[in-house]
């Protein structure tokens, strides 16, 4: 696989299980695995609307020149300056992380 990104925007993308000497063994270990340098997954179940306008922000985010890392935590301020009242929980818009590199694309 010659990927620089991999995206698991789904929920519990980045869950699996723990095996011993081996440690997590998940989607991102698969994908990590046969080349991927970086996957952006989820730790737990995730609410549609949200993950669609962080992804639409972490891509923006991409385009405009930020490394992963930097796109995903500036599309959760994003997501936090215009979401609805009950929707601002962690638990909505913070389960996403980057595993791998935090490679700027060019």
């Amino acid at each position: 696989l010659q990927a620089n990104l991999v995206v698991l925007s789904g929920c519990k993308t980045g869950g699996g299980d723990l095996r011993d000497g081996e440690g997590m063994v998940s989607l991102i270990n698969a994908f990590t695995g046969a080349g991927a340098e970086s996957v952006l997954s989820t730790f737990w179940p995730v609410y549609d609307q949200v993950s669609l306008t962080l992804m639409d922000n972490f891509y923006q985010g991409i385009t405009n020149g930020d490394n992963l890392s930097q796109a995903i935590s500036e599309a959760q301020r994003q997501y936090l300056v215009t979401a609805q009242a009950d929707l601002l929980e962690p638990y909505y818009w913070g389960g996403f992380g980057i595993w791998g590199s935090s490679t700027k694309f060019d």
